[in-house]
């Protein structure tokens, strides 16, 4: 058999407060890590990690190392010049091909690219989406990944076919590999007691996203004023995750709403909250326009909690049938598939039933093996 040299990006295992690409990034890795190293035979894996980042703490590095006893890793401690290095150590370590699962460079690469492609949301809103702030930014990176890279895993079926219709990426080029959730996300209602007295939280409704446009927060902020006033709507609104492009625009439309402290905005949690917040909330909504995966939906599931999403995009992949759908453009569509859920107990007790085979299809263990099979096909 060929002997592939692989290397991954693994910088991302490094930053502090990790969004939703980051941990896919994390997971993934350590979930390879972890395979026996049978199913590794043939690939020689190499592990760069970019310590210098501003957003790294270095501290984790410590934390990270030992479990890489089995791949050759490079550190590159300087605050800058990490793009211009990469590429050198690449060649130093005579790679074939280079992963990266998160972060996209300007320079080309000595080995061919193999690159995780997240979501096409931007070129999905189509114009009204480049006029939020940061957008343009996000489209600019989108078309450096498609310049430098020979290969994409995309992680989802949607996704993928977001690349084929907007980008004509050919179909041979792209394989599907869908996250996996945390074991540590589970039902504690101990944990739930402590994160309510820790945030002082009244009965709740959670969402767990970035403030971001495709996330769809003003037509939720409008439909939760909707219920406020015309159901008599008792829990208040809690929105968790850091702010992202076009959240300025958010900010305003709860402005507008003058919903007070109704709504509680926590900014970035630690992860070790979420078991917490997700386990004690009476509702987890997520509203989002447009997903290429949707992580949040599968932790929710796997706490126990009831949802309710937006039927777009690669949402309905990931939640099955153990969730209830909603039009995300529709603000009484919204409103109705919350209220029905808070209320009637027989969609949340045929929902909790749906949901631990809808989570079995999805572990970061299958998805390490997926991804593995993604290298082997390189060849």
């Amino acid at each position: 058999m060929s002997l592939i040299r692989l290397g991954i990006d693994a910088s991302a295992m490094l930053v502090a407060r990790k969004n939703g690409y980051e941990v896919y990034a994390t997971q993934l890795i350590s979930a390879i890590s972890q395979l026996p190293s049978s199913e590794l035979t043939g690939l020689e894996i190499f592990l760069y990690f970019y310590v210098g980042n501003r957003f790294a703490d270095p501290s984790l590095l410590q934390q990270v190392l030992p479990a890489f006893s089995y791949f050759h890793t490079r550190v590159y401690r300087l605050r800058r010049g990490y793009e211009i290095a990469l590429p050198i150590l690449c060649w130093l370590d005579r790679l074939d091909w280079l992963h990266l699962p998160v972060h996209i460079f300007k320079r080309r690469f000595p080995c061919r690219v193999l690159s995780t492609f997240h979501d096409a949301c931007v070129t999905r809103l189509g114009e009204n989406a480049l006029a939020w702030d940061g957008a343009r930014g996000v489209e600019a990176m989108i078309s450096k990944q498609l310049a430098i890279s020979d290969r994409f895993i995309a992680v989802s079926q949607s996704t993928r076919n977001d690349m084929i219709a907007f980008y004509g990426v050919s179909p041979q080029l792209i394989n599907t590999v869908p996250h996996g959730v945390d074991p540590h996300f589970r039902f504690d209602s101990q944990e739930a007691r402590r994160i309510r007295e820790l945030y002082d939280l009244p009965p709740y409704i959670l969402s767990v996203n970035a403030l971001q446009a495709n996330k769809n927060y003003p037509r939720l902020l409008e439909a939760f004023a909707l219920l406020r006033k015309e159901r008599h709507l008792t829990q208040v609104l809690v929105i968790v995750g850091r702010e992202g492009w076009g959240s300025q625009e958010i900010l305003n439309k709860l402005n507008s709403l003058d919903l007070g402290d109704s709504v509680r905005i926590l900014g970035y949690v630690p992860a070790e909250h979420l078991v917490g917040l997700y386990s004690g909330a009476d509702l987890v909504v997520n509203p989002s326009l447009c997903e290429g995966f949707g992580l949040p939906i599968l932790e929710a599931l796997a706490c126990d909690a009831i949802i309710a999403a937006s039927s777009s995009t690669s949402l309905p992949e990931v939640g099955g049938q153990a969730v209830g759908y909603f039009d995300p453009y529709n603000v009484s569509s919204i409103a109705d598939m919350i209220f029905l859920l808070l209320t009637e107990e027989k969609e949340r007790v045929q929902l909790r039933k749906n949901s631990r085979e809808q989570l079995d299809k999805f572990t970061w263990k299958n998805a390490a093996k997926d991804t593995v099979d993604v290298y082997r096909s390189l060849i």
